[in-house]
């Protein structure tokens, strides 16, 4: 049975999740890919809330008291805020899809389907469902581990 990022002796949990998040190489089992895509999900919502109810705010004010050019340049400034947080966010699904891909001996490059509106979410269940490699394939010895450098 798959034991996670679980690793005795190993590197410690906070390296084995910047690995998770942030490298491209390596073998992600079904559990990490779709536990990193909820911890993905949970920090982008978090940020995301305060900045759409201040946006909502400012967007009101600006109805009621009339457009100045305070307002609307707050309001621009957070659908920015708001960019930059999607866009952080697709490329940590993208990262972590490639290496769910890995996982059962596919391209990263298919990972491309990630990043449009529709296909993402097809994309997405997809990936997380198909099972691994059993054993070493093109892309690491073992699932869920960093691989040696």
């Amino acid at each position: 049975m798959n034991q996670g990022l679980q690793q005795t002796g190993g590197p410690s949990t906070a390296t084995l999740l910047l690995w998770v998040m942030t490298s491209l190489k390596g073998r992600i089992s079904r559990q990490v890919y779709w536990l990193a895509l909820l911890a993905v999900l949970m920090v982008y919502f978090a940020f995301m809330m305060p900045v759409a109810v201040q946006y909502s705010e400012l967007m009101l004010q600006a109805v009621s008291d009339g457009v100045d050019q305070e307002t609307v340049s707050d309001a621009v400034n957070i659908p920015m805020s708001l960019q930059l947080m999607s866009l952080a966010s697709t490329v940590l699904w993208v990262i972590i899809g490639i290496k769910r891909l890995h996982d059962f001996n596919a391209s990263g490059l298919f990972a491309i389907f990630l990043i449009f509106p529709f296909a993402s979410l097809f994309a997405t269940i997809l990936i997380g469902l198909i099972p691994g490699t059993p054993g070493p394939n093109r892309f690491g010895e073992h699932t869920d581990r960093i691989p040696p450098t």
